[in-house]
């Protein structure tokens, strides 16, 4: 771009500043000072009409211009990019002068109702409201209601010395209230020292905030009505804290605190255990055959896909549904068989078209499927309701997906696609629409194609603009977890974690790139070496801090909107350490070259990294290991790559907003670790040009612009979750201090108390300090602990290989196979530990187990007369004529070698972990019996008293999901007596067998065996479907089909083991 190109009006005004008649030169270089005036001339000349109404920009041009020679310029030289900012209502109008004045009357009137009685117990509570809305700030009508039901009928909760409220918004969200040191006291007032004289029914809040401001007998306009008071107190704290601040409090503007399980994470810097059971592992071969939907395959690669004609064919087959009606012709036709003719018709038109794209394919087989069959959510779909659905649902699914196959995609990839389709819904109602269409097909892909399972549905659908918070994830990454995952990525090697260095390096700068830059998916994967701009200076070593990163739209990838396209200050962003490791990968990268790939995430095409014909590495090899390493280091299994945006939304805002010199308490103590965010204070320096105490309003719309959105209430809403903290600091920070009298007062103690508590120093993993801090202690011992005893530090936490994803792997089955390794083929258990996974006190328990089933199956006096050994039928050899006895081989029983016999298993193990503690225990129960009174080699399990029978029995039906059990169970009496005898058929009946249900009872088997005395219990085995047996038979040569006794299911009892191992406590 040269000078010239430059409009007609800049280049005027560069000569009068110049006082030059004309500029020769092709590239004109300016001064810092000539910048900053010719800027603010073109602000102003921007906004006349000539330029306004033709669309011309000016700044933009010369921006653009100076971006064209950025070579020329210094490293420090900065460009300004105006942004239109709408100035809010302010809160304290004029009118709202008065209403200060009330409230400030009513803070007297509390500050005296403190030292005397306050009266009744509505006006004690309604005290206790109003302080926590002038003083707590909790003016949103829905919370103030949620605490009212709380202190009359439960308690806070507490971790350590940490104590708060988990209240219920209107759309059912968990919003977490930290008391303030006023509302702390009178908290421990209430549950502590004040006994309510009878238990208060009325949960309203506004019904104790009346009794309250009516004892004070003083006057407000329209009575005391709560819309009011939230409004007058707003207006009063507008004068003492943070302006983002005040729409938060009163709910006009919706922002979320972080999601209970992520809380825990923050006040414990711990992360809990993955859980027994992530996903059930089910093959093809052990589907439901009623739900298995045979797929319409075709032959993609010899495919033309036309986007118009394909829509053009999505429109035909609407018309077809909505054409299609009962005539009289079809009057005496069933609907299902009118329904299934109109199916076929459907998949007779998908295969003979042969330019669909494979998005609508499936889709359009999706609605073949629905005309006749049920999904998970509702019935069979009408060929109406199936019109409007492609209507709604097949151009934007056309337009995201394009050409790409669904079924070939990985799970965080796909997850992202139908965000950005769910997103594109011009109003709420739309969005709703698209996630629940995309949740009835997403089942299909599913039963059809075995995708992933995905969860983002649930949150999209929401009736009503009441319920919109359910649609925040509000999770993010904690800084000692953000450390420690830099750490095993900065000490990798490819035996610790199966990735390569490049790979390794690849995933760290991702990493990075979420956490320290905000970076969508899409966004980090394509990012190009252009768009990396480094200033290069004689002195220059490494990253400078003026390295920029341009995100802008290209062939390969569209932003999600204009306000995506952004310059990101990756320079500032980074500390030192990650400074030079983006530089090390970056000239890594250079090395490889350029020619076949612009992408900074490209590893040449040589296997296993590098693919011919690829120019991005393929998302399993950088997104897979990082999701995989997140989720284990957090303990959470819905952990994505997502998730980062939400982490450098909230840890910018509390390393910007929060005074870095103040004293004060900190929400949590863990907020005092600032290491990984000290470097962002020459950041808001350079930046926003302030000093760290200067006040700003520029640090949310900042933040809103390098996470690409376009105005912060966006950020706000849907990204930021520490505003809470900041609001406590500050009210806390504001509020008066009451009287010794009144501290002394409330807390129940003499004057002195409250005088020497005040010189305590304030300890530093406290909320408080004075008799607040002993108002909180006390206070600890009525509130609901919240036992996190075995959640586990990051730091101690076995994180494994990443080669392998963790997602459809059953923890349970991993713990077991890590055990066989370890018994079986004497392998160490920190290698089967690390090799899986797994944590180690997990192995080590299940081998505790596993010992105790060796005493019982293989010991020198077990009770069972088979002991396993190399020679299963000679109990002695004899070396040099001298008997010895064979020493028993102990082994775990071996997996099912049959996948329908493991699966059974694997349900077993998912349904136990989903039923309550006393069912638990009995189903334990029968696990120990079947180890301690079971040999291993039996086919079944023996009983030799009724009372265990029908214990056993009992708790094997609690297994109604994982297996038919009821219809699978066989009872054989083993006794001499014979087979038709009374003496038999009163032996039966002593076991009271005629008493269980029939299905339980006709499937006994009266068999003659030498042992006598006992019930044998046996589950069947699959015997095939009929065609298999009579083809099994005439492949024998028999003319006639014999119903043979079937196989015992092993599955089954290696669910008991299984379950003894590594869910036994005990």
């Amino acid at each position: 771009m040269t000078f010239c190109d430059l409009h007609e009006e800049i280049r005027l005004r560069l000569q009068r500043l110049r006082d030059e008649a004309t500029i020769q030169q092709d590239a004109v270089i300016l001064t810092k000072q000539e910048y900053n005036d010719l800027f603010w001339q073109l602000i102003h000349t921007q906004q006349s009409q000539r330029f306004k109404n033709a669309g011309i920009n000016l700044v933009e041009q010369l921006n653009s211009y100076i971006a064209a020679h950025r070579f020329a310029y210094p490293a420090t030289f900065s460009i300004r990019a105006p942004v239109k900012l709408k100035r809010p209502t302010p809160p304290a109008a004029q009118q709202r002068v008065s209403d200060i004045h009330l409230i400030e009357k009513l803070d007297r009137y509390f500050n005296d109702s403190l030292i005397n009685a306050c009266g009744n117990d509505r006006q004690q509570l309604g005290r206790l409201l109003y302080c926590a809305m002038r003083y707590g700030g909790l003016l949103r009508q829905d919370l103030i209601n949620s605490l009212t039901s709380q202190l009359i009928s439960a308690q806070p909760m507490c971790y350590e010395k940490l104590i708060w409220f988990e209240l219920k918004g209107d759309a059912g969200e968990i919003q977490i209230w930290q008391p303030d040191k006023i509302t702390v006291q009178l908290l421990h007032h209430w549950y502590v020292l004040h006994q309510p004289s009878q238990p208060l029914q009325n949960l309203d809040a506004d019904f104790y905030l009346k009794g309250f401001v009516r004892q004070s007998q003083i006057t407000l306009p329209n009575g005391p009505r709560f819309t009011w008071l939230a409004q007058a107190i707003t207006a009063l704290l507008s004068l003492e804290i943070s302006p983002y601040s005040l729409p938060v409090l009163s709910g006009i503007q919706p922002n979320l605190t972080l999601k209970q399980q992520v809380f825990y994470r923050l006040i414990s810097q711990k992360s809990p255990p993955q859980p027994l059971v992530e996903t059930t592992t089910s093959t093809p071969e052990g589907k439901d055959q009623r739900l298995y939907i045979a797929p319409v395959k075709y032959a993609p690669n010899t495919r033309q896909y036309n986007d118009r004609m394909a829509l053009l064919c999505v429109k035909d087959i609407s018309n077809m549904l909505r054409q299609h009606k009962r005539g009289k012709d079809k009057a005496n036709q069933p609907r299902q068989q009118l329904h299934s003719m109109l199916a076929r018709d459907v998949e007779a038109k998908i295969k003979s078209t042969a330019f669909l794209p494979p998005a609508l394919h499936y889709l359009l087989h999706w609605a073949s499927v629905r005309l006749t069959s049920q999904s998970r959510w509702s019935g069979k779909l009408s060929p109406g309701t199936l019109a409007t659905y492609l209507d709604s649902i097949a151009a934007p699914l056309l337009a995201t997906f394009a050409e790409r196959d669904l079924v070939g995609m990985g799970a965080e990839e796909l997850s992202e696609l139908y965000m950005q389709l769910i997103d594109a819904g011009v109003s709420l109602a739309a969005q709703t629409k698209r996630a629940r269409i995309l949740r009835d097909f997403h089942i299909y892909l599913e039963i059809t194609y075995q995708v992933s399972p995905c969860y983002l549905f649930q949150q999209y659908i929401a009736k009503g603009q009441r319920l919109e918070a359910l649609t925040v994830d509000a999770n993010i990454l904690m800084p000692w977890e953000y450390r420690k995952a830099c750490d095993y990525l900065l000490e990798s090697t490819e035996q610790r974690s199966g990735l390569v260095f490049l790979q390794a390096r690849a995933v760290l700068v991702l990493l990075m790139l979420g956490f320290r830059c905000g970076l969508r998916r899409r966004e980090a994967l394509f990012l190009r070496l252009q768009d990396v701009e480094i200033p290069v200076t004689k002195d220059s070593v490494g990253l400078s801090d003026y390295t920029t990163i341009y995100i802008t739209p290209h062939e390969q990838r569209s932003l999600k909107t204009t306000s995506a396209e952004r310059r990101i200050p990756i320079g500032l962003l980074l500390n030192d350490l990650e400074k030079s490791i983006f530089a090390e990968y970056l000239q890594t990268r250079q090395a490889v070259g350029s020619e076949h790939s612009p992408y900074l995430f490209y590893f040449g095409d040589t296997p296993p990294l590098g693919v011919t014909g690829r120019p991005v590495a393929s998302e399993n090899l950088l997104f897979d290991p990082l999701t995989t390493l997140l989720q284990r280091i957090t303990g959470d299994n819905s952990f994505r790559f997502h998730h980062l945006r939400h982490s450098f939304a909230t840890w910018m805002l509390w390393a910007w907003q929060r005074k870095p010199n103040d004293v004060a308490p900190l929400p949590f103590p863990t907020l005092a670790d600032t290491r990984e965010f000290s470097h962002l204070a020459k950041a808001k320096a350079t930046l926003l040009q302030l000093t760290d105490t200067q006040p700003t309003r520029k640090v949310l719309h900042t933040i809103s612009a390098m996470i690409g959105h376009a105005a912060p209430s966006m950020t706000l809403f849907h990204y930021i979750h520490s505003a809470s903290w900041l609001i406590w600091v500050e009210l806390n920070h504001c509020a008066p201090y009451i009287s010794r009298d009144a501290e002394a007062t409330l807390a129940a103690v003499d004057v002195r108390t409250a005088s020497r508590a005040r010189l305590i120093p304030v300890s530093p993993d406290s909320q408080y300090q004075g008799m607040a801090e002993y108002a909180a202690q006390k206070l600890l011992k009525h509130c609901t602990k919240v036992l996190l005893e075995h959640w586990r530090p990051p730091a101690e936490r076995q994180l494994g290989a990443l080669n392998s994803a963790v997602t459809h792997r059953d923890l349970g089955l991993d713990i077991y196979c890590a055990l066989l390794r370890h018994i079986n083929y004497g392998i160490p258990i920190e290698v089967c530990a690390q090799d899986v996974n797994i944590e180690l006190e997990l192995l080590v328990k299940a081998r505790e187990n596993a010992r105790y089933f060796f005493r019982q199956q293989f010991n020198e006096y077990s009770k069972f007369e088979y002991k396993k050994r190399p020679r299963n039928h000679k109990r002695f050899i004899y070396e040099d004529s001298l008997r010895v006895k064979i020493a028993p081989v102990a082994a775990l029983p071996a997996l099912p070698a049959n996948p329908k016999s493991l699966n059974i298993a694997l349900r077993m193990l998912k349904e136990f972990n989903e039923l309550p503690e006393h069912e638990k225990t009995d189903i334990l129960w029968a696990a120990r019996y079947a180890v301690t009174s079971c040999s291993v080699t039996w086919p079944h399990f023996r009983c030799y008293t009724k009372s265990t029978l029908h214990r056993f029995i009992d708790a094997m039906l609690l297994f109604k999901k994982a297996f038919a059990s009821a219809q699978r169970m066989r009872f054989t009496l083993v006794s001499s007596a014979p087979l038709e005898s009374e003496e038999r058929t009163a032996r039966w009946r002593r076991w009271s067998l005629d008493n269980w249900p029939n299905q339980i009872r006709d499937n006994r088997a009266d068999k003659d065996y030498s042992i006598k005395g006992h019930i044998a219990i046996d589950f069947i085995a699959s015997s095939g479907s009929p065609k298999f047996r009579q083809r099994k038979m005439l492949a024998r040569g028999k003319s006639q089909v014999q119903y043979r006794r079937r196989l015992s299911e092993y599955g089954v009892r290696f669910g008991l083991y299984l379950l003894f191992m590594v869910a036994n406590s005990e």
